[in-house]
């Protein structure tokens, strides 16, 4: 099997971007550059055009779409982290802030926000399991072992 090796960097790029999409702008994947390229589909841009026909030749060969982020993931993540946080008064807070329908991701981070080391841990936790999401979607996507080297820098 071929591999695609990626700085720590890289990913994290990768990873950042799968985490923040929004709607109307496509993320996608250079597998040749190793970058990531936002194209906005709701207002055309000259340059977004060169960029749009470059995708296109490529789709599927050198250009991915990166996979959509469920907000049912970012669900489970936040109900799987209240399982690991020890402060019982911050937990049954957590918990209390999930129920009740819209508004719940806000109120999540509300009441994390008020436990600053608790909110970093939460931020590392959702990241980690965008980083297993991302490298199984890689490895699927491109039928490649995925290496990771080096640090942050």
């Amino acid at each position: 099997m071929d591999k695609l090796t990626l700085t720590e960097a890289q990913l994290r790029e990768i990873v950042d971007s799968y985490d923040m999409q929004h709607e109307g702008i496509d993320s996608f994947f250079n597998l040749e550059s190793k970058e990531v390229v936002f194209v906005n589909n709701e207002f055309s841009d000259p340059e977004d055009e060169e960029l749009e026909e470059e995708i296109e030749e490529g789709f599927g060969e050198i250009w991915f779409r990166l996979p959509e982020r469920y907000s049912s993931d970012g669900y489970r993540d936040m109900e799987d982290f209240v399982d690991i946080v020890s402060d019982e008064r911050l937990r049954e807070l957590l918990i209390t802030s999930l129920r009740g329908g819209r508004g719940f991701f806000r109120r999540f981070k509300d009441t994390l926000g008020d436990n600053p080391e608790e909110l970093e841990r939460y931020y590392q936790f959702v990241y980690e399991r965008n980083r297993e999401r991302v490298l199984k979607w890689m490895e699927a996507e491109f039928d490649l072992e995925i290496e990771i080297i080096g640090g942050e820098d």
